[in-house]
């Protein structure tokens, strides 16, 4: 208790005021820049599949990816809500289109 303590009047004294600010400029602002760009979600698909050729399954990238991802979704929600332009509609598409089970399911229909 006494070292959260300090840990939090340490972070009162920096540009961020507290650690969640820290965390949130840090870490998930610069990860949901880097998913905002429709080269990096084909990216991050293709090595979740090469991935799974050699046995591990995408799930291990896309429970990283994924929270990033909704929170994406979150700010394109906003934005609408806003009358605003969705910052993030790009990489919501090829989302869904890259998703594995979306090439089986529209093949078997055709």
């Amino acid at each position: 208790m006494v070292l959260m303590t300090l840990i939090r009047g340490a972070f009162s004294y920096t540009a961020f005021g507290n650690i969640f600010d820290c965390v949130t400029k840090l870490v998930q602002t610069p990860l949901q820049t880097f998913t905002a760009s429709p080269i990096s979600i084909i990216a991050i698909y293709t090595l979740a599949n090469v991935l799974w050729f050699f046995g591990i399954h995408p799930n291990m990238v896309y429970g990283i990816v994924m929270p990033i991802i909704i929170a994406n979704g979150i700010v394109n929600q906003n934005a609408f809500k806003a009358g605003q332009p969705m910052p993030y509609v790009t990489m919501a598409m090829l989302s869904v289109i890259l998703n594995s089970a979306f090439g089986g399911r529209v093949l078997q229909s055709v």
